[in-house]
């Protein structure tokens, strides 16, 4: 007999800390972004006009499901006000793989018994669930997408992004020789030139009291690296929230193990920067900062090639680049992922208003003329 109960206050999340962890190790969707330490955090730096919603699927005592949730208000066509059930850590961090957390021992039973509670029944007031950065091969996911088509439940998949990623082999030897001559060659000319040309060293986090200071190193290479874009950069002092959760998800994950943090010099001046976590056998590559002082002297490549290296001999499994197709990434692999944003809506009046209102911006999307140009040039290209 599996029993829900909400919880909403934070306090109660607090408490779930060290089953929450405990069960996602048990789980499919086992990933940083889904920790406890990782969603706690984005709640607390981004919890205002938003109500905990987090569900806790119990079989006697034992915890053996979570909806990790949240509600909030959104004004739909300008004026009317909706209810939106979403994940927690859904906006402005770059959380993905957001899911369910489910013992795979009873994942189905779990997912009916979530499914029916959130659908089925008006035990939680909502309009619009929005499921953003899942896996489009999550377990539950699947489920839960053959439950909506089973019901015939209306759903929309609203965003798809790819996620590049590598397959570590067990060599960096091995890793170099599967890219192709070129890459390999350019990679390792970049090497040696730097190496051959100047002082060259790597600074890392390895106490807890240097996390607060390389971090704000590696902030301000990044923000170098936004400025010559003529942009404002993540880690911008405007972005009051985004700092603030950093500095209390970096602490955290020091103490678990889970943070990677480096930086690299160049004749004793930083030149490029990696945050990165290290969780579960794969390394999740958050944030590159360089000088473009140094861009001459390909440093973020250099960089990246000894994090890759480094990944290799501490056994990881997979290097991920996360959300994002920007080219430099194909150079390192072609293997890739996609998450997707899903909307579901209920059958009520003010989620068909929703509705309608998704299908407008996807309209307007379409037939603005920079996607429009962007479309055809796609075209023109993949057609020769």
């Amino acid at each position: 007999m599996l029993n829900i109960r909400i919880v909403n206050d934070d306090k109660d999340f607090q408490a779930l800390r060290k089953d929450w962890n405990y069960l996602l190790i048990e789980s499919d969707a086992d990933n940083i972004f889904l920790t406890w330490e990782w969603l706690f955090s984005w709640w607390q730096s981004y919890k205002e006009n938003k109500q905990l919603h987090v569900l806790i699927v119990e079989e006697g005592e034992s915890l053996v499901g979570i909806a990790p949730l949240y509600i909030m208000k959104k004004r739909s066509l300008g004026y009317r006000q909706l209810l939106y059930l979403e994940f927690l850590g859904s906006y402005s961090v770059g959380s993905e793989y957001l899911d369910f957390i489910c013992t795979s021992l009873k994942r189905n039973e779990i997912m009916n018994t979530l499914y029916s509670y959130l659908l089925k029944t008006e035990c939680v007031k909502w309009d619009v669930m929005n499921l953003n950065a899942v896996r489009e091969d999550s377990i539950a996911w699947v489920y839960l997408r053959q439950l909506l088509h089973k019901d015939k439940k209306r759903y929309w998949v609203t965003a798809r992004r790819q996620n590049p990623f590598i397959l570590l082999p067990e060599s960096a030897d091995k890793y170099l020789a599967s890219l192709s001559r070129k890459t390999r060659w350019k990679f390792k000319d970049y090497r040696k030139k730097l190496l051959s040309n100047n002082e060259v060293s790597i600074d890392l986090a390895e106490k807890k009291e240097d996390v607060v200071k390389y971090f704000d190193i590696f902030k301000d290479l990044h923000q170098k690296r936004w400025s010559q874009k003529d942009g404002k950069g993540s880690f911008s002092s405007e972005r009051k929230q985004y700092l603030e959760f950093h500095d209390k998800v970096s602490k955290l994950f020091w103490d678990k193990g889970w943070l990677s943090l480096n930086l690299l010099k160049v004749n004793n001046e930083y030149a490029a920067g990696q945050y990165n976590f290290i969780y579960n056998g794969k390394l999740y590559c958050y944030s590159v900062g360089y000088d473009p002082e140094y861009d001459r002297n390909n440093v973020a490549t250099v960089l990246q090639l000894i994090m890759v290296e480094n990944a290799i001999a501490k056994g990881l499994r997979v290097f991920d680049f996360l959300r994002g197709t920007e080219e430099y990434k194909f150079y390192w692999t072609k293997m890739s992922c996609q998450t997707s944003d899903i909307a579901i809506w209920k059958n009520n009046l003010s989620s068909n208003l929703a509705f309608v209102e998704e299908v407008i911006k996807r309209l307007i999307r379409a037939l603005y003329p920079w996607n429009l140009a962007k479309r055809i040039r796609k075209t023109i290209k993949k057609n020769g």
